[in-house]
């Protein structure tokens, strides 16, 4: 039986433009493309999840200024 694995997931937008990450399935033969982020660790909020997923692979911190999240290095 499959399971459900709960995941967060980060839109990063600059104007029109979105971050995205690029992905490719070798058992399929196929590339897609996907927000950042990833899976809940066991008592994580997906707030840390995506934090942690940004800091991971992007070397990166988000940070919260007035309303709007930004990231720096």
């Amino acid at each position: 039986m499959a399971s459900i694995r709960p995941v967060a997931l980060a839109v990063p937008r600059r104007g029109e433009d979105v971050l995205v990450f690029e992905y490719h399935d070798s058992t399929k033969d196929e590339t897609f493309y996907r927000p950042l982020g990833g899976g809940l660790d066991f008592g994580e909020t997906a707030e840390a999840t995506v934090r942690r997923e940004l800091r991971e692979g992007l070397d990166v911190i988000v940070e919260l200024l007035r309303g709007e999240t930004r990231c720096r290095r």
